[in-house]
């Protein structure tokens, strides 16, 4: 497992874990998922199996075997020392993503419409993908990620100055010809623009909120799925991202403030640990006699063995950790309910 010191966590866009899981008390199933922003894995109660025995066990699992990452980057004029900061914290997002077993695939586009709104645009434009060495995305093959991806999201100021972010993301991630998108796959969506969304009824739908949502909405329905955004959130300058913030706040994501330099290290955290399936908060399905709890991993061979590396959290009723988990291994807090 690997240790991490706490960060804050940040939501970036130019302009989301504890365990969760089911209860098993006999029949029933539950849904014990904390937020959008962290997978608090799926856990199963054994309530006993004799009337006598007051111990309750909830074990967890955590990660997904694939996942999609895209970021939607402003290219327009303003945004070259805003591209800058992020290419040197891409490494806290890479951390977690390379330490996983997870099969990834990152993908770069920028805010740019392209078509009749900017007909004079940068590319690449309409959610086509930034391309570096004939590679249009970052995966295993890649042999020096840090680099690949550092140099990807320096997507340039020559772009349209209608940034449509919520229209190129959908155009990135229904593009059936470039290939990125696998519907099978965790998708984690991240917008960094420093004004907000701007798509207009001259683009590719859908270009509404309501739109926009809805079709977020089917995705979270058959797999993961985080939005997050790294924006202009000051609200003295009249720039607060409303649009995007809406999306994000739908799905339960993180907006982090763009001229915030500690953001953009918390928010590439974030995204790596949605990305990786990771956590270090695990859910519990009762509320728990603090004095009985007893946290550990489950090994390969079946033993167990024990942590005192937590804290439990009363108001969230979670046990935190002082390290988040590998996605690959299972984890289980034993407890006599109250």
């Amino acid at each position: 497992m690997r240790s991490f010191l706490p960060i804050a966590i940040l939501l970036f866009t130019a302009c989301s874990g504890g365990g969760g899981g089911t209860e098993d008390t006999g029949t029933d199933t539950v849904d014990t998922a904390t937020d959008t922003a962290t997978d608090t894995g799926t856990p199963t109660t054994d309530t006993g199996t004799t009337s006598t025995d007051p111990t309750t066990t909830d074990t967890f699992a955590f990660g997904h075997a694939s996942v999609d990452v895209l970021f939607v980057i402003d290219n327009s004029a303003s945004m070259a020392d805003d591209q800058a900061t992020m290419a040197t914290t891409t490494a806290h997002f890479l951390d977690f993503l390379l330490g996983s077993s997870v099969d990834y695939r990152v993908g770069v586009t920028t805010t740019d419409p392209g078509g009749v709104d900017c007909p004079n645009s940068g590319s690449p434009a309409a959610g086509e993908l930034v391309t570096l060495g004939g590679l249009s995305w970052l995966d295993a093959s890649v042999a020096n990620p840090d680099m690949f991806l550092g140099t990807s999201v320096q997507v340039g100021t020559a772009g349209c100055f209608l940034e449509s972010g919520l229209t190129t993301a959908y155009q990135a991630l229904t593009d059936t010809t470039s290939g990125f998108r696998r519907d099978d796959a965790a998708l984690v969506v991240v917008f960094v623009s420093d004004e907000d969304d701007q798509s207009t009824s001259l683009t590719a739908p859908p270009i509404d909120d309501p739109g926009m949502l809805a079709w977020l909405d089917g995705i979270a329905a058959d797999v993961p799925l985080s939005v997050h955004g790294v924006l202009c959130l000051d609200t003295g300058a009249g720039c607060t991202s409303d649009r995007y913030r809406d999306v994000i706040d739908h799905v339960g994501g993180v907006s982090f403030p763009l001229d915030d330099a500690a953001a953009w290290e918390a928010a590439m955290v974030q995204v790596g640990i949605d990305a990786s399936g990771t956590t270090d908060r695990l859910l519990l399905t009762q509320t728990p006699d603090e004095a009985t709890l007893v946290v550990g991993t489950v090994l390969a061979d079946g033993s167990e063995t024990t942590t005192t590396d937590w804290t439990y959290d009363a108001a969230t009723n979670e046990v935190v950790l002082q390290q988040y988990v590998d996605a690959d291994e299972s984890w289980y807090v034993r407890y006599e309910p109250l």
